[in-house]
């Protein structure tokens, strides 16, 4: 009944599932696939049924072979499924051949290494039979069986002489042969590891029949090259894995290999060109008809083999990849070096001869905008000979250095003048009459020579990098390569009527080759006019992308004074990049952008013709590529270049600030309904659910990058718009909306890039904010800013948003204020932050001291005085504060309580000299601690003082070099090579200081430790501090408060800092409240400051002095007492 109907077959696999246990049930399916194959009336339905045979023996063999106790399938009934197959091997059918091949692998691969008795000479006896069915089935069995792994090498010495023998088997043809040397490929893949490691291996699986398949492979390549081509793909294959993966068992074949494949690279070229270059038949003689099979004229591709990649290709093309593979495995051998350099050049131009386009491939670039883009991503070019024939000349390069790249260079000059004398057209079949270093092949096809003039520029191109440095070190010879290229590229693209690959292409190379063009060279601005002339519309696409990426790397390098009428020159060409970024896709979309960028620092006014157009493109594309490495910032740069043109600004902050708050709502909206979902209030977060849905493209809008971008690009709007203006006005209504944004979300980012925005607003627009009379929320989004639960990640500028409202918005501080910054840096265990709350204090210590500790020190947390939760968390973390405003006003403020001899904070205990977790009880009053950090301050900062003017001498004696991978606006950009130097300079010099200090320390300790204190002048001075030192009972670090644990000693101290670190770092609205501290020279400022201390009260200074560590002492004596 199944065998009757295929889809009752197809229905019932669950039920032929449950039979499995019975008795018998796998073996006689097994014999109804094999008999029943014989009848043509059942052949189709047979084959369903073997199909549901081999997938129920693929689920459950391998099963119960490891779980016994579950086993549905008992070993004698396997052992019978396995005879029965076996015996029949030789079906007629061709699929059910194939079939039962697959079910016999498949069973191998489970049961392997203990396969049943017999079975490989069952395998391979059928290999020696006349009957080609047998032949193919046992063929396909060891295909599908020798796996790419170690332990399959046992079977290859029991494969290969039977293998040999179907080869030569008179009635195998060529698909049968194909086969063999596919088995043999995957013998030599399954014992190669072997190479070097262990030879033994090798030895036993190779030996006996190595020379007998050498001799063969070695044949076939040198056959009729118009026929076998996949026999040959085959050998070549098998060759490659011989000589590229067993170099240690191939080392004394070597020689014998070389000519051979160099031969068939010659004679194979006028084949391929014709037959794939130009999709020409392949012609035979009156002599190739007489002496070859039918069978040989038929080229087959069909291997009914699933382990036969997809992607591999066969035929001509196929067998050239794999030969031009073969000699790059070759090129590399040290022992092929002398016998190759001898013919470099002609080698070169054999395999460089093979690099013309197909006709698929042209055909395929007429639709691919990308084509002129990249160099070996293009999916056209993946595993293409053009790809194999640019590796082997790129390995050339690796192995022969100069004498590679001048052949290169030779070859595309050739190619370029069409000097070289042309050989016609050949059907030299015999190698003995080819000269590898003298043959060549030109075909009569008329636009031959327009091929090779692409190849030579296409390996121009993408050899680029190589012959740079090789004109690097050349510098002294004449480089007549880019006269050369001028004389032909040039009027290839200026002619419309050249063909559009070979008009791209030359463009392509000359972007490439573009480092080679001095400024102001008369070439550049005949490209750039070319340039031009392709970006119009009129153009094909992949013209216009290749035209505008040349126009970045050129347009710097013109004469803009030969330019006539400049400025509508450039916005003619800004008009034309603005309709490409309507017209590219994902992987070309960053080349107009990147030319509207580099245009746009051209001319102010062309920009302000095409703003009011491309502003809102250039918007929308920044939602989609905001995130995208090189799009994002390229479409930031073009904001910023906006926002500061006059001419173009309020144009563009029309069309900006409702982008920017469509932005800022979308993101509310979307985690504002994220964070409800759940929560139990359905209406609420249905409500926001649909308000969310009505914003226009809220979808889009999935990541808080967006939104820190699009915040900052209007805070630069709002400071480069004049405050009666329209426009800033606009910008500035935004503000009451950011308030209740802030006061309504929990979003992390949503709040710390809220709060930045707000505290620029403030900072830049404070009068027209307190017009529209939110000072009330202002102070409430501070408060909630401030709350415990409020994250604490959100407060990175929370300080200087709080400075800004007490300075502009409301000058009557708020002591519910201040005690919520008390009680978050109490909280708080991250720098930056500690550094933004600090300041608030900072500020106000400066200039009313004496108030504030008053408020401090009738006032606490969590049972924790107001005065020692701050000087705490200060004192621990200054070391780390960055940005010179920072820097200045909070050590200014320590100078200044220091001075003031305040009693509570004299006896106050604050952390002690270096905290860390064993430390415990090293509490010190604060102004010791205060003295110290100041001291170990000024060192630090006479340090950096140094590593600046060693950087700034590096650099005056190097001058920039071109990066050849860096972007074309960061030439000599930031390099931190010279800091390294400088870095590593210092502390040789501090290595050198330290083994100069400790000679004879031993004798020299003590009498230093007290010669200070020992002079006439400090004698009599009584030790004002020490009644006021208490008893330390604290426990180190882990006092501070509950997971302090993330503070390591190492990284408190002053050491991590260094010079690129006193870059103001988001400091630009404090330094707008010029404050006198501000613009302080720190360093000077604070030794003056400890003079003038020294000085009027020499003895409170004194005394605290005598409490500090060695070296603290050490740094007063220093800087201070001299």
């Amino acid at each position: 009944m199944y065998l009757e109907d295929p889809r009752l077959l197809e229905n019932c696999y669950p039920e032929l599932e449950r039979r499995l246990g019975e008795e018998g049930f796998l073996q006689s399916l097994a014999n109804a696939l094999v008999a029943g194959a014989s009848n043509s009336m059942r052949g189709k339905n047979i084959y369903f049924h073997g199909v549901v045979l081999k997938n129920l023996i693929i689920n459950h063999w391998k099963q119960d072979s490891e779980d016994a106790t579950e086993c549905k399938i008992s070993q004698a009934e396997k052992q019978a499924v396995k005879d029965i197959l076996i015996q029949n091997m030789n079906q007629k059918s061709y699929r059910i051949n194939n079939l039962v091949a697959v079910i016999i692998s498949q069973i191998v691969t489970y049961d392997f290494p203990n396969v049943w008795d017999g079975f490989l000479d069952k395998v391979c006896d059928g290999l020696a039979e006349d009957d080609i069915s047998q032949i193919d089935c046992s063929l396909r069995i060891l295909i599908r069986s020798i796996k790419h792994e170690e332990k399959y090498h046992i079977l290859v010495s029991k494969v290969l002489d039977k293998c040999f023998s179907a080869f030569t088997n008179s009635e195998s043809d060529n698909k049968i042969r194909e086969k063999c040397l596919q088995v043999y490929y995957q013998c030599l893949r399954c014992v190669s590891w072997a190479d070097g490691i262990d030879d033994k291996v090798i030895s036993e699986a190779l030996d006996d029949s190595f020379n007998q398949w050498m001799a063969l492979m070695l044949q076939l390549i040198q056959s009729n090259p118009k026929v076998h081509f996949d026999i040959k793909r085959n050998a070549l294959k098998c060759l490659t894995v011989i000589f590229r993966d067993m170099v240690n068992y191939s080392k004394d074949s070597i020689n014998m290999v070389l000519q051979p494949a160099w031969k068939l690279l010659n004679v194979n070229l006028s084949v391929y060109t014709e037959s794939v270059g130009y999709g020409k038949p392949i012609e035979y003689t009156e002599a190739d008809l007489e002496n070859l099979d039918p069978d040989d004229l038929r080229e087959s591709t069909d291997y009914g083999i699933e382990s036969e990649p997809e992607d591999e290709e066969t035929g001509i093309t196929g067998m050239t990849m794999q030969l031009i593979e073969l000699l790059t495995s070759l090129a590399n051998k040290g022992s092929m070096r002398t016998l190759i350099s001898s013919g470099i050049v002609p080698l070169v131009t054999s395999v460089a001869s093979y690099m013309i386009l197909s006709k698929d491939q042209e055909t395929a670039q007429v639709t691919d905008p990308s084509q002129f883009v990249n160099t070996n991503n293009e999916s056209i070019y993946e595993h293409s000979v053009r790809n194999y024939c640019l590796d082997f000349l790129s390995q050339m390069i690796e192995n022969f250095d100069d004498e590679a790249v001048e052949a290169c260079l030779c070859i595309c000059e050739r190619f370029l003048l069409l000097m070289q004398k042309q050989k016609l057209p050949s059907v030299e079949t015999n190698f003995d009459d080819v000269d590898v270093l003298s043959y060549t092949y030109d075909s009569h096809d008329q636009t031959h020579g327009l091929k090779k003039r692409e190849v030579a520029m296409y390996i121009l191109g993408s050899l680029c990098d190589d012959i740079l440095k090789y004109k690097d070190r050349k510098e002294d010879e004449d480089f007549s390569l880019m006269n050369i290229f001028g004389s032909i590229a040039l009027p290839d693209l200026k002619n419309s009527d050249t063909p559009t690959i070979l008009r791209g292409r030359a463009m392509w190379c000359a972007t490439q080759l573009s480092s080679l063009m001095k400024d102001k060279d008369p070439q550049c601005i005949d490209i750039v006019k070319t340039s031009v002339s392709m970006l119009g519309a009129e153009n094909e696409l992949s013209l216009r992308i290749c035209a505008c990426r040349a126009l970045v790397h050129f347009f710097s390098k013109v004469d803009v004074d030969q330019i006539e009428d400049f400025s509508n020159y450039v916005s003619n060409i800004l008009e034309n990049v603005d309709g490409l970024l309507l017209m590219c896709d994902q992987e070309t979309i960053h080349i107009p952008v990147s030319a509207m960028k580099h245009l746009s620092k051209k001319d102010e006014e062309a920009v302000s013709k095409i703003a009011h157009e491309s502003a809102p493109r250039l918007l929308e594309l920044f939602e989609y590529y905001h995130d995208d490495r090189v799009i994002g910032p390229d479409l930031l740069d073009i904001f910023k270049m906006w926002s500061n043109y006059d001419s173009c600004k309020t144009i563009f902050s029309k069309k900006y600030t409702p982008f920017a708050l469509k932005i800022v709502k979308n993101y509310f909206y979307m985690t504002n309904t994220k964070a409800h979902t759940g929560m139990g209030n359905t209406d609420h977060a249905k409500k926001q659910k649909d308000a969310f849905r009505a914003l226009e493209n809220a979808d889009k809008i999935l990541d808080s990058s967006i939104l820190q971008h699009s915040l900052d690009t209007l805070c630069r709007l709002l400071k480069k718009t004049d405050p009666d203006s329209e426009e800033h006005s606009s910008v500035i209504d935004i503000f009451p909306i950011l308030l209740q944004i802030s006061l309504e979300s929990d979003d992390l980012y949503l709040l710390l890039h809220t709060t930045s925005t707000l505290r620029t607003f403030i900072a830049v627009s404070h009068n027209k904010i307190l017009e529209r009379d939110v000072t009330d929320k202002i102070l409430a989004v501070a408060r909630k800013m401030l709350l415990p639960e409020t994250n604490e990640a959100t407060a990175v500028f929370l300080g200087n948003f709080i400075i800004q409202i007490f300075s502009k918005i409301s000058p009557k501080v708020d002591t519910d204020i201040l005690m919520g910054v008390v009680e978050k840096i109490r909280k708080c265990r991250i720098p930056t932050i500690v550094q933004s709350l600090v300041l608030v204090f900072a500020r106000l210590f400066n200039s009313s001291a004496d108030k504030i500790i008053q408020f401090l020190s009738e006032t606490s947390v969590n049972n924790k005085l107001s005065l020692k939760v701050l000087l705490d968390k200060w004192l621990l973390h200054q070391p780390l504060f960055r940005g010179n405003y920072a820097k200045n006003t909070t050590f200014a403020a320590l100078l200044n309580i220091l001075a003031l001899r305040n009693e509570n904070i004299i006896n106050q205990n604050v952390v002690g000299y270096n905290p860390s977790h064993k430390n415990v009880k090293s509490e010190v009053n604060a102004p010791f601690k205060i003295l110290s950090t100041l001291l170990r301050m000024i060192k630090n900062e006479e340090k950096i003082e140094k590593l600046r003017q060693r950087e700034t001498e590096n650099a005056s004696n190097n001058d920039y070099q071109y990066n050849e991978s860096g972007r074309l606006d960061t030439m000599g950009g930031d390099d931190y090579d010279s800091y390294d130097e400088a870095n590593l300079s210092e502390a040789e010099d501090d290595e050198e200081e330290r083994k100069g200090i400790e000679v004879d320390m031993a004798e020299m300790e003590q009498k230093e430790a007290n010669d200070f204190f020992n002079n006439d002048d400090d004698d009599d001075v009584i030790d004002l501090m020490a009644d006021h030192i208490k008893e330390s009972k604290d426990k180190g670090l882990a006092d501070l408060e509950t997971g302090s644990e993330v503070y390591m000693s190492e990284m408190l101290g002053f050491e991590i800092e260094d010079a690129e670190e006193m870059e103001e770092q988001n400091e630009e609205d404090l330094i707008s409240l010029n404050d006198p501290w501000g613009t302080i020279d720190l360093k000077q400022y604070v030794i003056d400051g400890l003079k003038k201390l020294n000085k009027e009260e020499h003895s409170y200074i004194i005394s605290c002095v005598k409490h500090l560590e060695k070296d603290d002492q050490d740094l007063w004596k220093k800087y201070i007492a001299e």
